[in-house]
Parts: structure tokens; C-alpha cells; sequence
């Protein structure tokens, strides 16, 4: 396989288990046991159950895997649907590459990948792929869909998607993609959903995919199962190209947003596999024989997206939002929030340990500085502070509540705003706060770049902020150095930069975990984007 060799991937090692159980062979039959938990789940399930349409009989023969996830989506659009919630699209859509346990590509529909120019990816396709509906996937099939891609700004892959500049049909199975300028980031954003293909007829008749899907996963959906909070379902795909992965005859997904509801279903045997596992959980995980998934890769982050003051005029000066960094004690957060499970001391925006860590941030505003806060925000005119909301859900409200306290040291006030966990990442894009919290899971500074700082990424659609210009231009000479050295320094000065400007501040470094019980076989995978295994190559015993 030729891959191009222009950036690198975190040398953090692999998704691991932390205990060696769970590795065993059989099916199991599905069936509901008798143990109690939470009255959301139940209710959940029964809503679930009866959606199902299916004989009690035929349901009883077949093998079901079932996974707790902490969200589902507004809409079922792979290019509309946030990375952070996209496990319950994986199972229907495929993506052009995949990222295996060694955080190294491995081909998927694109069997290779070369730069014949700095500018330009050709992608070398399987010629054996069928969709669900019996359409083709070919290179006509990628432009389809990347050409839709741009044209939906709402996309929170827009700056991908808006960065090609043109995508060429080569031959049937050959496809150029040559961007403005140079993004060797590409092929490991094709490994997560920004990189899943949908049906050409889909686009072509332009389906609903807000609440239907059109891949050519291992499994098909079950349209008769969704249920936007609370269930969804897949049933294996007897056409598969990569049949050997499709080991289980259905796939359960259960939405559950609360953190110890998901946990006391995995612990009750309501759930197999449980995304988002939390750091306070690890422990009794592992005496309840389950195997604990981690990739420390997870950051945790605020990002000022009103600095040019549209909604609080105080986040327009640079010595405000500096102001909030200093008063930002990572170290308590990991203790009250995090129970001892994060890394406080690491500061900048690329995983620790991997080639582009920046460690000259290493345990910047590790520790806080109230009184300079408090001297930066006198000096910008704000000696009693201000306030600003800003958008929670359950799995972030513990640390947004540590942080809220924070600030008020300083005198600012961040109220917490409560908002459906499905409709978070759209608020935020949609410039309804001032400040926002990201989960940042990105491993190349491009791909972190493009996401949440660039002048035309998706969190400033809403605000046109234009102080990253020059920010702009340096990201793209990083990605045009022929020398990985210097394009290295350059990535380390825009961290910087961002941090010093107040752009984004990293509240806790941590590791996505998932837990996986005793009853599930084959190797689980983290990848650095995904905080619930795909199921591929998973079974379940009887």
C-alpha cells in the first residue's frame, strides 16, 4: 500500500485493554434480563422493544450486540452528524480509511493513497462495493459526495469540504482531490465520518438523511427502531464486501445521556459495550470483569468564539480572555471533576507523546493567577467582571459547574445553560454562545486547526472573526514545508499563539475509554476520534 509520508500519526501506543477478560467465542441468544436498573433505561428499552416490529421467535435466534452511547444526533447525515456522536452511523457507512489500533491508516474503500503534487490525493477505490440499495461506489461516487459536502455549510466538516478545490473522476476507480492548498491531513479525516460515502442514488434523488440512512456498512438500518433520544438498531448486511467482519446478526444502540445510567446498564448486563466511559467507573469496571478500552488522546477545551464581541463585548480584548486562562486551575478540575484521571500539566492542543506535542506549553496555566487575572480584566475596563452563558449537557456539566467557580475568583460569571445533548454541537455552530466546550480528538494540528480555530472553520461562521488571519497564513506554510522539522516549528508556534491570544485553553487532557463486557469477543479498537468501538469483527457468547 502506497500512503503518502508528509505528517505523522501520535506514537501513543495502541487502544488497549486494561484487563485481559472478555476475550471469548460464541454467540449469545438476545434476551432481557431480569435485573433492575434506572427507570430511564427501561424505558428506554420498552420503547425500544416495541419498535422492533419483529416476532418474538425470530428475535430469539438472533445474535444481538447492544451498545450504550451517550448522545444521538438531530440528524442522521453523516456529514451533518459531529464526530463525538457518529458510532451510531459507523455500522451503516463506511469511510474511504480507517485508523487501526496503532493509530496507523489501513485502506477501507480507498485501497491507497499517493500526492502526485503537493496539492492533490488520488485515491486508488475497491471495485467491489454495493450499497444497501444496490447502487455502485466508485470514483463518480467520492466526487457525488464531496461535492455535496461543500455545499453544506452547515457541516461541521465545511472546512474540509470547502478546502478542495477539485475533485477529478481519473478512471472508474481512480479519484484526484486537489485542494487550494496543501492538506496532508486528508487521509486520517477520511478515517472518520467527514469521510463516509453515501449512496450516489440517495444524493442523486436527494433522500431524507436526516432520519434514514444510505451506506454500504455491514449492517442496514432499521428505520423501524429509531427513536431520536432514546434507540436505534441495524441488522447485518448479508452483501457485505468485507464479510468476515459482520459477525453478530443485530446491532442495539441505546441513547443514554447520563453517565451513571449508562454505567449501571453495562454493570446490570442491559448493555455489552459502553462509550464515554468515566474516569470515576474505571475501577469498578474492572472488578465487574469488564475489559477497559483507552486512548489518551482526549482534550477538553473551552474556545472563545465571540471575540469580536457580538453577544459579550468584554471577549472582544485579548487581555479578557487571557484573563480566563489564568484563573483556569487544572489541577483542582482533575481532583473534582476528573477523579484524578486526567493530565493537568499538559497545555497545548497535540496529544502528549505524540510527534507534534508541543511541550514548551507543558504546565501553562497549569496552576491559576488570580491576581493577574484580576489586574487584566481591570485594565481592560472590567474591574467587576461580566458575565456569559454557555451551552452544558450532562456529561460536561460537572467540570463546567468546577470551571463556573473558577471564574467567579475573578469576578466573571459563566452561567450554565442546560440544552439537549443532541442539539449542543449545532447551537455552538450556530453562534448562539459566546464561549463553547469542545472535545478535541484530533491527532494531525491540521485537522485540530481547521476544526476549531481557522478563519473558516465552522465555530466562526456565526461571528466572521478575523484575528486568525495571520494565524491562517502560517497554517498553511506548515502544511506546505517540504521539511517535517520545520512544518513541526510552525505547528508549535500557531499552539502557542492560540493559547497566548486567548483563542482556546485546554481545561484536561484524558483518555477516551470504553468499556467492553465479559460476554463480547474479538479485538474492540479505539480510534482517536471514537470513544465507542465500531462493531466489526465483534461477537458476542451464548
Amino acid at each position: 500500500m502506497r500512503i503518502g509520508t508528509s505528517w505523522r500519526l501520535p506514537s501513543v501506543g495502541k487502544s488497549r485493554p486494561l484487563t485481559n477478560e472478555g476475550r471469548c467465542s460464541g454467540m449469545r441468544k438476545t434476551s432481557r434480563p431480569k435485573s433492575s436498573v434506572l427507570l430511564g433505561i427501561l424505558v428506554a428499552f420498552a420503547t425500544f422493544v416495541a419498535g422492533c416490529g419483529q416476532s418474538g421467535s425470530d428475535e430469539e435466534n438472533k445474535a444481538v450486540l447492544r451498545f450504550g452511547v451517550f448522545s444521538g444526533t438531530d440528524s442522521l447525515d453523516p456529514y451533518l452528524t459531529i464526530q463525538a456522536v457518529a458510532a451510531i452511523l459507523y455500522p451503516e457507512y463506511d469511510t474511504l480509511t480507517l485508523m487501526d489500533d496503532r493509530f496507523e491508516l489501513k485502506p477501507s474503500l480507498a485501497t491507497s493513497w499517493t500526492r502526485p503534487d503537493p496539492r492533490t490525493w488520488r485515491l486508488e477505490l475497491r471495485d467491489d462495493v454495493v450499497f444497501h440499495d444496490g447502487s455502485k461506489f466508485d470514483a463518480e461516487t467520492v466526487k457525488l459526495n464531496f461535492e455535496r459536502g461543500r455545499s453544506l455549510q452547515a457541516s461541521p466538516y465545511i472546512a474540509l469540504y470547502s478546502a478542495m478545490s477539485e475533485i477529478k473522476v481519473v478512471d472508474a476507480d481512480t479519484v484526484d482531490i486537489t485542494f487550494a492548498e496543501p492538506y496532508p491531513a486528508f487521509p486520517a479525516e477520511a478515517a472518520t465520518i467527514a469521510g463516509a460515502m453515501v449512496s450516489p442514488k440517495a444524493i442523486k434523488e436527494k433522500g431524507d438523511l436526516t432520519s434514514t440512512m444510505a451506506g454500504s456498512g455491514g449492517w442496514i438500518f432499521d428505520a423501524r427502531t429509531f427513536d431520536r433520544k432514546s434507540a436505534l438498531a441495524f441488522d447485518a448486511n448479508p452483501n457485505y464486501w468485507n464479510a468476515g467482519q459482520v459477525k453478530v446478526d443485530r446491532l442495539e444502540y441505546n441513547i443514554i445521556t447520563d453517565d451513571n445510567a449508562r454505567f449501571n446498564a453495562l454493570q446490570g448486563g442491559q448493555i455489552d459495550i459502553m462509550g464515554h466511559l468515566q474516569p470515576g467507573q474505571v475501577a469498578t469496571a474492572k472488578s465487574g470483569n469488564k475489559a477497559i478500552f483507552e486512548i489518551p488522546v482526549e482534550c477538553g477545551a473551552i474556545i472563545v468564539v465571540d471575540r469580536v464581541g457580538k453577544i459579550v463585548p468584554a471577549l472582544k480584548d485579548q487581555r479578557v480572555r487571557q484573563a480566563i486562562g489564568l484563573l483556569i486551575d487544572r489541577t483542582a478540575m482533575n481532583r473534582s471533576a476528573y477523579a484524578d484521571g486526567g493530565s493537568p500539566e499538559f497545555g497545548g492542543f497535540m496529544p502528549p507523546g505524540s510527534y507534534w506535542h508541543n511541550a514548551e506549553l507543558d504546565r501553562v496555566h497549569e496552576t491559576p493567577d488570580v491576581n493577574r487575572a484580576r489586574r487584566l480584566l481591570a485594565d481592560a475596563g472590567y474591574p467587576n467582571g461580566f458575565s456569559f452563558e454557555i451551552a452544558s449537557v450532562d456529561l460536561v456539566k460537572q467540570r463546567l459547574t468546577a470551571l463556573s467557580q473558577m471564574l467567579r475568583a475573578g469576578g466573571i460569571d459563566m452561567k450554565l445553560k442546560a440544552v439537549p445533548p443532541n442539539s449542543l454541537a449545532k447551537g455552538n455552530r450556530a453562534g448562539n454562545f459566546p464561549v463553547i466546550t469542545v472535545t478535541s480528538r484530533h491527532v494531525v494540528p491540521g485537522s485540530w486547526y481547521s476544526a476549531y480555530v481557522s478563519e473558516s472553520g465552522p465555530y466562526n461562521a456565526a461571528f466572521k472573526a478575523t484575528d486568525m488571519t495571520d494565524l491562517d497564513a502560517k497554517a498553511v506554510a506548515a502544511d506546505s514545508a517540504a521539511d517535517e522539522s520545520k512544518s513541526k516549528a510552525i505547528w508549535d508556534e500557531i499552539q502557542g499563539e492560540v493559547l497566548n491570544r486567548g483563542f482556546m485553553f485546554p481545561i484536561m487532557w484524558t483518555s477516551q475509554r470504553a468499556a467492553v463486557s465479559a460476554g463480547v469477543a474479538g479485538e474492540a479498537v479505539l480510534r482517536p476520534a471514537e470513544a465507542t468501538p465500531r462493531p466489526y469483527g465483534l461477537s458476542v457468547k451464548s
